[in-house]
């Protein structure tokens, strides 16, 4: 607060709830420079609370909206943000065309989705990440 009792726009921000969400249908092949560059405006509009790319391979591909004839491995990505800026994420990128650093427009699709994480049970966390919507 400052002297004036009026909230800081940093302390209201901090306020507000922290969600998770999941980018899959990742091409094997990207990077962490890739992912930035197509993220790019979102980064640079300080959308991510956190994004550690590791190259997860996925179990269960996102073939709702996949090229079925794709049989390409794919990786995911647990991303932190703030629940309102989920929300633009998944309406700007979600079912778009990965584009590589190159420019070069693939035909995997971008996977963007809210996932729930469970309670923790003493110091153990309760894996069970539930796709939403």
């Amino acid at each position: 607060m400052d002297k004036k009792g009026h909230e800081s726009k940093e302390s209201s921000k901090m306020k507000e709830p922290l969600v998770f969400g999941i980018v899959a249908n990742i091409p094997a092949e990207f990077h962490s420079s890739d992912l930035r560059s197509f993220f790019s405006q979102f980064i640079e509009s300080k959308g991510f609370n956190c994004f550690h790319f590791r190259h997860r391979p996925e179990v269960f591909p996102h073939r709702e909206i996949c090229d079925k004839n794709n049989t390409g491995k794919t990786s995911c990505c647990v991303v932190r943000l703030l629940e309102v800026k989920l929300d633009e994420l998944i309406k700007k990128y979600h079912g778009q065309n990965w584009v590589n650093t190159r420019g070069n427009l693939l035909s995997q699709r971008a996977v963007i989705k809210r996932i729930k994480i469970g309670k923790t049970i003493g110091t153990v966390y309760v894996v069970r990440a539930c796709l939403v919507g």
